[in-house]
């Protein structure tokens, strides 16, 4: 029997021990000891926590967690890889459908190829991870290595194709590279799709692989003793990845991080300006650099239109271990703040008001990603910790550059569950997060989504905290033994190596049970009331468990056959003190140009706007369309399409904009009146012509019907019964 089954079995039986004396109801904010953030970080903050005095069954007095130390490994002393004022760039360049049907890739090559006047700057390229090449001098059936220097591209090096999200593929890409072309200074630039910190970045076109962020940990400690410095900056030239998961795994390798917290439109950074920059500008750091990247990607942006919602941020990674540890302090009062439900409720009302990034609707998927100030400022009235940790993230973004509707975004995102099913993203997660509160807090509204209820929760962080601090010492296990999680010289396979949670619990289970969801209860039904409004009165226990309150929209076909889903909206007044709903609905709907409803779901609610989706067909092709209602102007901007995030986590790069003379289809799910089964409904095709197409009106004449969404703390939603009502004009007739 291995140690991992040994120790599998003395946790298991000294949690029996523990369960018996009663620790289930014990403070939960003690320590233990679960995987370090994979980059030799070990956390110290509850599960994850440092060495506690407690033995088994002895965990009725607890010593106070410390969450103010973070072990960290660092390189002792940092020498110089090549001569003063070099620069190699190496770009990790794995082109999938972005360079296979656009040839984006190759573009980016081309910019690259326009810097000149230095042979001291590099960009050292692999290819990969697409189909095609638009390039014709780069071949699909191998990849391929090049020096691109002073306008000149050329070809170094071939090998085998294969997997380029695979850990094994970057390493040796990385290894090579800084043994042949390590510089004074060195830069690293993942280019590709990005899913965030769960679903990594370099979706392989081939396998749909990706790498996660404990991979590209694994191939940068791999290429560590080939390096005799960091890395200047790590950036992604990707979508979703300026998270602080993210640079908490970067911080052990590189000066600064470089990433977006949101979708990065197609062409994304504007290399011709990064190497002129540094032709003129040799002796520059990675700060500096930062600020051009993020500048120059700005004005691609702004030229092609897709400038208001872009972000892209540099990141210090000398101050990110400050930023972990005031979050950490901030995690733990809201932890503790919300093991009350009313609390736990109010805190999530809170946090769907602050900005969130990538897909988060019904119609384009969720990444899960939410601005990291957003869920900080969500719990000022629980926590007295919200300005130092805020202050902390402020002093650590050192430059970012926010489109219009971006204007609150801090710089980082992390992640938050918006709407997750089962258990396969906590399994990520955790692994990667950076405060256990934090982990727990995550857990427990997964738990509840999956679940619809924390009765049945059994919260183990007390109880941990003992029991792994005795196996640990048992098998002379320390806290910066990476060996008990994985070996960075080892092959890491995602999902297959297991931590100790995973030897713990098994395959988390619990997560996956089916739920049939939220069952809202009332103090007065829905009903059309005296004065023609439709309403209803939450019961207390109901209102303690809601989060939000929405509407949906349905249009009758002709033939009454059909009940056509037209979304989601939510202009509803709601009361939080009584718990009472109204609806503040007028019969007016966004509709296009010709008079066709929109099947609409809200992205964000803003200060004066908010940003809505819809699924269409353009020129044949499935995607959606952004728009943004600035409703203190009255005024609509298209902000472009985007295809979402698909089954892998993959978010599609945004901000195509519409063209002149393209063909648009709206598109509804639609509902039998007979049998309730779903389908696709396509609505009529229009021209667009090249301004706007959308705007604010009266449904077109016909039949509805109107409900409720109620949606309780983890994300699970109710359905009212509906009424119906009658659109003849500018009037609005419900029935009674």
């Amino acid at each position: 029997m291995n140690y991992k089954k040994i120790l599998a079995l003395i946790c298991s039986a000294a949690l029996a021990g523990t369960m018996f004396t009663g620790c289930d109801d014990e403070n939960p904010d003690e320590t233990a000891k679960t995987p370090s953030v994979s980059d030799g970080t070990v956390i110290q903050d509850g599960i994850a926590g440092s060495k506690s005095e407690n033995t088994p069954g002895n965990n009725t007095e607890t010593s106070e967690t410390d969450i103010t130390k973070i072990s960290r490994s660092k390189r002792d002393k940092c020498r110089p890889m090549g001569e003063d004022g070099t620069w190699s760039i190496f770009v990790y360049l794995c082109g999938t459908d972005l360079e296979s049907e656009a040839g984006m890739a190759s573009g980016d090559i081309d910019e690259m190829l326009a810097v000149s006047g230095s042979s001291d700057i590099k960009f050292i390229v692999q290819t990969g991870g697409t189909r095609t090449w638009k390039n014709e001098d780069i071949s699909g059936e191998e990849m391929q290595r090049y020096e691109i220097c002073d306008g000149e591209m050329t070809l170094i090096d071939s090998v085998k194709k294969e997997n380029m999200g695979d850990t094994r593929v970057l390493s040796d890409f990385l290894s090579w590279g800084v043994k042949n072309y390590g510089a004074a200074r060195n830069g690293l630039v993942f280019w590709n799709h990005g899913g965030g910190s769960i679903s990594g970045v370099c979706f392989d076109e081939y396998t749909d692989d990706s790498l996660s962020l404990r991979e590209i940990d694994a191939a940068l400690y791999n290429v560590r003793n080939d390096m005799t410095d960091d890395f200047e900056f790590i950036g992604f030239d990707a979508c979703l990845m300026g998270t602080v998961e993210t640079a908490s795994i970067l911080a052990s390798h590189a000066r600064y991080m470089i990433g977006s917290e949101d979708l990065e439109p197609g062409k994304g950074w504007a290399y011709t300006d990064i190497g002129n920059y540094l032709v003129k500008h040799p002796e520059a750091n990675g700060a500096e650099l930062g600020k051009v990247i993020c500048d120059s990607f700005y004005a691609s942006c702004k030229a092609d239109g897709d400038e208001a919602s872009s972000t892209l941020s540099v990141i210090d990674l000398s101050k990110i271990d400050d930023v972990i540890i005031k979050f950490r302090e901030f995690a733990q009062d809201i932890f503790n703040s919300t093991e009350n439900t009313e609390q736990l409720s109010e805190y999530v009302r809170n946090v769907r008001k602050q900005e969130n990034y990538g897909g988060n609707s019904f119609w384009e998927g969720y990444s899960n990603m939410v601005d990291l100030n957003g869920i900080i400022k969500a719990g000022e009235q629980f926590s007295t910790h919200t300005q130092e940790a805020s202050d902390a993230v402020k002093e650590a973004v050192v430059y970012s550059k926010n489109g219009e509707y971006h204007k609150e975004s801090c710089g980082l995102s992390i992640y938050y569950p918006l709407k997750a099913d089962g258990s396969a993203e906590i399994k990520i997660f955790k692994d990667i997060c950076i405060s256990t509160h934090y982990l727990a807090l995550v857990d427990r509204i997964l738990y509840g989504a999956s679940n619809g209820t924390l009765d049945t929760y059994h919260d183990v962080t007390g109880i941990l905290s003992s029991v792994i601090d005795w196996t640990s010492s048992f098998f002379g296990l320390d806290d910066s033994d990476d060996e008990f999680y994985y070996e960075p010289d080892d092959e890491y396979n995602a999902g297959e190596d297991e931590s100790f949670w995973d030897i713990l619990f098994g395959d988390w289970d619990e997560y996956d049970n089916e739920y049939d969801g939220f069952e809202a209860e009332f103090d007065e039904e829905p009903s059309i009331d005296s004065e023609g409004s439709f309403s209803f009165t939450l019961s207390e226990d109901s209102l303690t468990d809601t989060s939000s309150v929405s509407a949906y929209v349905y249009m009758i076909s002709e033939d009454e056959d059909e009940y056509i889903d037209l979304g989601i909206t939510s202009d509803v007044y709601m009361n939080w003190e009584t718990g009472t709903a109204v609806d503040n609905f007028d019969g007016q709907w966004f509709c296009f140009e010709d008079g066709q409803p929109l099947a609409v779901y809200l992205l964000e609610e803003c200060d004066g706007y908010d940003i809505f989706t819809s699924p269409v067909l353009v020129n044949y092709e499935e995607t959606n369309i952004r728009f943004c209602w600035d409703y203190e102007h009255d005024e609509i901007t298209v902000l472009g399409l985007w295809d979402g995030v698909d089954d892998n986590g993959c978010c599609s790069r945004g901000g195509r904009a519409l063209e002149p003379d393209d063909v648009i289809v709206p598109l509804y799910y639609s509902y039998s009146a007979k049998d309730g089964s779903e389908s696709l409904y396509s609505g009529d095709e229009f021209t667009y012509y090249g301004y706007g197409c959308i705007s604010f009106n009266y449904l077109p004449d016909g039949d509805f019907r109107y409900g409720f969404i109620i949606e309780d703390v983890f994300g699970n939603t109710y359905e009212t019964d509906s009424v119906g009502f009658s659109i003849e004009g500018d009037d609005i007739y419900y029935e009674n």
